[in-house]
């Protein structure tokens, strides 16, 4: 609870020093802070209440590229992103320089994970990029120093190799197999057995009982049939020999 506390604490302390006394840095100096990186499509948002009580918001983004998440490892596609602020039915709080996001776009996130586990954007908007094509070009924006040449249009792949190189490892791509998550939806859905208990068909198919029963049962039919045949077979020959 404390930790979240000093997280709200220190991001509203950044956000009221914006346009006053806050300096623009190199995008190198930025990412050494940042456990994970992120370039993804913005999904959408919800407001959430902390442990401790305070408000923030959860973002959701589909993933494209990814650096520190271990997106391939933990076969993720999508990664939840949280920032203080945010308003519920009970309770709101308001925090200037929040990021803003519309559904569809592109953004490139600095995120720091957090004692409680969670992945937070850092320095609020400071740490969003938005992903613009202009022309033949692909540039990362940031969203609170758009001219800042250190720091924006920024052709996205320098804008990886830079992090990269201060980071010392690549950025991964997440591929998305559709064919693959239609075959999970399958597996996943619900059927009604005679008892009225709901069993998945993948805990029918991953079922090694039901399989060796299966089988068993195949071997029993296949060996009967082979005896009557055998009878048949018989009878024939001693009905020819009469």
């Amino acid at each position: 609870m404390k930790n979240s506390l000093i997280l709200v604490l220190t991001n509203l302390i950044i956000a009221s020093a914006w346009g006053t006394t806050f300096e623009p840095v190199p995008l190198e100096k930025l990412a050494q802070h940042a456990d994970a990186v992120v370039i993804g499509d913005f999904l959408k948002s919800k407001t959430i209440v902390l442990e401790d009580g305070l408000v923030a918001t959860e973002a959701l983004f589909r993933i494209e590229k990814e650096l520190g998440v271990d997106a391939e490892e933990f076969g993720l596609t999508e990664v939840k992103v949280y920032y203080p602020g945010g308003q519920t039915t009970d309770s709101a709080l308001k925090v200037e320089g929040a990021p803003q996001f519309v559904p569809g776009e592109k953004r490139a996130l600095l995120l720091t994970q957090h004692t409680d586990d969670r992945l937070w954007i850092q320095g609020m908007a400071l740490g969003t990029f938005k992903v613009v094509k202009i022309g033949q070009k692909t540039l990362v924006v940031n969203s609170v120093f758009p001219t800042y040449s250190e720091l924006s249009n920024i052709e996205i792949t320098q804008f990886q190799r830079k992090i990269s190189v201060v980071k010392d490892r690549p950025f991964k791509e997440v591929f998305v197999d559709k064919y693959y998550n239609e075959f999970k939806k399958s597996k996943t859905r619900f059927v009604t057995q005679k008892d009225g208990n709901s069993r998945s068909i993948a805990s029918n198919l991953d079922n090694p009982e039901n399989s060796n029963n299966s089988q068993t049962m195949s071997s029993f039919w296949l060996l009967a049939l082979l005896g009557v045949m055998g009878v048949l077979k018989k009878w024939w020959s001693l009905k020819g020999q009469r």
